[in-house]
Parts: structure tokens; C-alpha cells; sequence
């Protein structure tokens, strides 16, 4: 059975409405769950779980008795010799719960080195955590040091400096493996087997989210791709039926005729870039990807449209779904312009921080820049004055950017998906029925 260890920093006295519905969904996909009895978030994490009448927890903490234990749970006591009351002695039970837990959520206030040295430590591990930064009100993904240092950045220089204080924080990175966690960026704990056997049978069908081991090498990573991509291809619809969505309005239809759209179009690149890696193909596989992202940042383009719908006149949200549907910039001149993709990429880097950064890296490997052309076909051998050509010279490296970012793409592009289909039902219990 999956568990997952759920910690925070204990100035976090009350939890965010998104901290509490990724507990909810925790505790409804039936995992098992480790907590610490400290005060603050410790406590707050605890009731949440208790609200949402949570059986399968366990309470760790230092000693014989907990400092709190709010719905009476089993315990786990944890022998340090360290001094009672000191960090070291409390520090014990964190490193317990990481060892046996198989993800971490944490609750981050940006400046505890508590929560961060569990995100390291599962890190050390090899487990992946999803981190919710209180001062953007967002998931952050760390599955590898990339991830880490993409958190580190919400950190004040005051609260670094006390880090590098308190746990010598520029050492503990530099000792973390450099091997990348293949591991999913949306945050999404693993689906139960309820949720698994869903299939999009209706208009506002779900796609299964996978749960993937972590990939020692880019070729068990590509394996991991190829299950993405059949996941995709089990998932296609051939039809969606006005009528059986049954309201009056169109702009149901409009979002889901896109959404489904997208779909064909990223599960025939995604077999493409499964192709293209296998031969280690990786120019091509380059633009494949790429194009995966592409299609993921629109899908949460058009999430973006259908969670801010109440802010649109009935007029402006048929032209802005229009213009996903039949936007162009060049087949016609009366029709809808198209929406830049860069747009798309902005939009969707504020909701997940760093992937315009990797649609970036992206580009430079599709385009004829250095990546792409001399940094892939050429080796310099400096000593004899001799430029190689050929393939297979940056193998290692290529290949593994380029299926973890696969990886990436397909999971960002099924929760989008999927977050579509969770907000449909309220978007047609509003509407007129015909």
C-alpha cells in the first residue's frame, strides 16, 4: 500500500483550501498516511485528516507519547539519542516517516529548514515530494535537484543565509545523486483502483493517471513514456453528442470539442517521440516533445477559460473558445486569430513555475541552434584538431532530457485533461437545460 508522509512548518497555524482538497483526495484514494505530532501545521494537518474522517494514519513522534494526537491514531515512538528537546531529538521521527513513506506532501511557509530538510531527505531517498509554497499558493514538484533549486527561489536571502546556518544547505544539495527522478509534475497522488477503472465513456469522461516506479535508466524511462502514450491512445473518443450534454448552450460543446481534439493530436505525437527515441532520433524527438508541451499548455489554456467563465459575457466566451477551436493566423482572413502558443507556455509557467523554462530548453534543442546542430552531431577532439560527426556522441544526455521531459509533457497534458472533466459538472448544472 502507498504511504504518504504529510508534514509542514509549524508556523502554518490554518491550511489553504488547496492543501486541504489534496488531503481529501489522500485519504479518499484509500493511501496510508504518516504525520508528526508537532504544533502548527503538524496539528492543522491532523485535523484536516480527521475531518475527513482519515482511518489509515499513523502518528510518529520522538519519545512515548505524542504532543498531539487529535483523533486518537496509532502511534509509531521513535528512540533518539539525541538530547530531548533539542532539533536533532525531534529530527528523528522526520527521518523515520521519509524513510517509510513513499511520497511527501509538505506545506511550506519558505523559510522552515524542518520542512525543507524532509524534502531533501526524501530526495535522498529517491521518493518525489509535492511542495505547496504558502507565499504563491502553489504546488511546487521536487523529484530531483532541477526541482529543489526551482523551490530554493521562493527563499528570502535572510532565510537562506539561515539555512546555510542551521543545516549547511549548499552541502546537503551538493550531496544529493545527480540522478534524475522521473516522477509526476502535476502533483496528483496515485489513483485508486476505483478511479483507475474510470474510463472517458461520457462527455466529461477522465483519463487514468498513471503511477510510475522510478526509472533508474532514460531507456526504463522511455518504457515508462510508452505506457503514457498507450494510456493516451486506450483513452481516444470517437464522437461527443450535443444533445447528451443537454443544456442549450454551445460553449460546452465548443470546450469539449477542443479538448478532445488535443487529445488525438498529443497521443499521435507522443507515439511519434516513443519512435523517434528508440532510434535515438533525437532531433526529431526534440520537436515531437515540444510539441507535446505545446499541446498540454493550451489544455490548461482551456481550463483557465472554463474556471474563469462566470468573468465573460456569454458573447466573450463563445470568441475566446472560438478562437481555440478555429483560431488561425494565416487560412483565413474573416475567421478568429489564432492565440500565440507563447501565450499558452506564460500561462501555464504561473501554474506550474519552470515550464517555460523547459519549453525554452525545448527550443533550443528544435531549433537549428547550437543544441540542436553541433551540440548533438559534433564531438571536438582538441587535442589532435579534429571535429567528429555522427550520432550517438551525447547519448546519455540527450536521452535522458529529452524522455523526462516526454514524461513530463503527457502528465502535465492528463491533468489539464483532467481537471477539465472535474469542472465540467458544475459548468452544465449552471446552464439551461433543453
Amino acid at each position: 500500500m502507498t504511504t504518504v508522509f504529510i508534514a509542514g512548518s509549524i508556523s502554518i497555524n490554518r491550511l489553504h483550501k488547496k492543501v486541504q482538497e489534496r488531503i481529501g483526495r489522500i485519504v479518499s484514494s484509500d493511501l496510508d498516511v504518516v504525520v508528526g505530532d508537532a504544533d502548527g501545521a503538524d496539528t492543522s494537518i491532523q485535523k484536516c485528516l480527521h475531518a475527513y474522517q482519515a482511518e489509515k494514519v499513523t502518528v510518529y513522534c520522538t519519545g512515548e507519547l505524542p504532543r498531539n494526537n487529535v483523533a486518537n491514531w496509532p502511534v509509531q515512538n521513535v528512540t533518539s539519542k539525541a538530547k530531548p528537546g533539542s532539533r536533532a531529538y525531534f529530527t528523528a521521527k522526520d527521518l523515520e516517516m521519509a524513510r517509510t513513506s513513499d511520497y511527501g506532501l509538505m506545506i511550506w511557509d519558505c523559510k522552515s529548514t524542518g520542512t525543507l530538510s524532509n524534502v531533501i531527505e526524501l530526495l535522498r531517498e529517491r521518493k518525489k515530494s509535492v511542495v505547496f509554497v504558502n507565499k504563491s499558493s502553489d504546488f511546487i514538484n521536487v523529484s530531483d535537484k532541477a526541482g529543489l533549486h526551482l523551490l530554493l527561489t521562493f527563499m528570502s536571502a535572510h532565510a537562506r543565509a539561515k539555512a546555510e546556518e542551521k543545516i549547511n544547505l549548499s552541502s546537503v544539495i551538493a550531496s544529493i545523486s545527480q540522478e534524475q527522478l522521473s516522477l509526476d509534475v502535476a502533483g496528483n497522488a496515485p489513483s485508486s483502483s476505483s478511479e483507475k477503472a474510470k474510463q472517458p465513456g461520457n462527455a466529461t469522461g477522465r483519463l487514468p493517471m498513471s503511477h510510475h516506479a522510478v526509472p533508474k535508466l532514460w531507456t526504463e524511462d522511455l518504457a515508462e513514456a510508452r505506457r503514457l502514450a498507450a494510456g493516451l491512445s486506450a483513452s481516444l473518443r470517437d464522437k461527443i453528442e450535443i444533445a447528451a450534454l443537454g443544456v442549450r448552450s454551445k460553449a460546452p460543446f465548443q470546450l469539449l470539442t477542443v479538448r478532445e481534439a488535443l487529445i488525438w493530436r498529443t497521443e499521435e505525437l507522443a507515439r511519434g517521440a516513443c519512435d523517434a527515441l528508440e532510434r535515438q532520433d533525437f532531433t526529431v524527438a526534440a520537436l515531437l516533445v515540444r510539441s507535446i508541451a505545446e499541446s498540454a499548455a493550451m489544455t490548461w489554456y482551456l481550463l483557465e477559460i472554463l474556471d474563469n467563465r462566470k468573468g465573460y459575457t456569454p458573447a466573450a466566451l463563445n470568441d475566446a473558445l472560438m478562437r481555440m477551436f478555429a483560431g488561425s493566423k494565416n487560412s483565413w482572413a474573416d475567421g478568429p486569430e489564432a492565440i500565440n502558443v507563447l501565450t499558452f507556455v506564460k500561462r501555464l509557467d504561473k501554474k506550474i513555475p519552470g515550464f517555460e523554462d523547459a519549453y525554452n530548453s525545448l527550443s533550443e534543442a528544435a531549433h537549428p541552434n547550437w543544441l540542436g546542430v553541433s551540440g548533438l552531431y559534433s564531438r571536438i577532439d582538441r587535442e589532435n584538431f579534429i571535429v567528429h560527426y555522427g550520432r550517438g556522441f551525447h547519448t546519455e544526455r540527450s536521452g535522458n532530457q529529452l524522455v523526462n521531459a516526454l514524461i513530463g509533457g503527457l502528465l502535465t497534458f492528463k491533468d489539464g485533461y483532467n481537471k477539465i472533466a472535474d469542472a465540467m459538472p458544475a459548468f452544465l448544472a449552471e446552464l439551461e437545460k433543453l
